[in-house]
């Protein structure tokens, strides 16, 4: 049953351009369970840059589950289509975030220590780069010399977007619940709005956000 499919992998967050990314998509049957048959799976990555379209490697890495391997070359906004037996599996497409690489500037790149895959930064008022990783679903808090220090944030579901208001409120977008979250400085919640979905008040695909001078956007 393609509504009940899943997928999951840091192929569904994001990706690097001319870099393979992964995911898995898991079969199963209406009832739930994993499906014994081998089934027909599609994944297609379309630019919404430029329409270009990278069909992606499927191979079969156990019963009922499938590796699928993608490679992008455009950098921006991309769809991501899974399609079991010709029918989108539930909350396909999912919006991909194509990144280029890191660039060398004349210094190696430096790699900082328990930062994974990170999305989004802001800078608060202490003087600390709070970052977003989706796939360990925290806020990591980084000192001037790039060290992981106290300040930051775990169990968000999969943080994307972060910004920080002008009284130091922090604004958090989750891929996982679909909200705009608002914490204190103490990284309280104050307030949460949205849910998965195509309605006023919904969203589908949460991603970053920025804050104007007056309103937030």
């Amino acid at each position: 049953d393609p509504s009940k499919c899943r997928a999951e992998g840091p192929g569904m967050e994001g990706a690097v351009t001319n870099t393979p990314t992964q995911l898995v998509v898991h079969t199963v049957y209406s009832n739930g369970q994993p499906c014994r048959e081998k089934q027909s799976i599609r994944a297609e990555l379309k630019s919404m840059v430029d329409g270009s379209v990278v069909v992606a490697e499927v191979t079969e890495k156990e019963k009922g589950s499938y590796l699928v391997s993608y490679c992008p070359k455009v950098r921006g906004r991309h769809k991501l289509n899974l399609l079991v037996n010709q029918q989108p599996i539930a909350g396909s497409p999912f919006d991909v975030f194509v990144e280029h690489p890191p660039t060398q500037l004349g210094k190696p790149v430096r790699i900082i220590k328990g930062v994974e895959r990170p999305l989004a930064i802001a800078l608060n008022k202490s003087g600390h780069l709070l970052v977003t990783q989706p796939l360990k679903g925290v806020v990591a808090a980084l000192s001037k010399d790039g060290r992981v220090v106290p300040g930051g944030k775990d169990g968000l579901g999969k943080p994307r977007g972060i910004a920080i208001d002008e009284d130091g409120s922090l604004l958090v977008t989750s891929r996982a619940s679909e909200q705009l979250m608002k914490f204190n400085k103490d990284w309280t919640l104050a307030k949460a709005v949205g849910q998965k979905g195509d309605q006023p008040g919904q969203f589908s695909g949460i991603g970053r956000l920025k804050i104007s001078p007056t309103t937030h956007k």
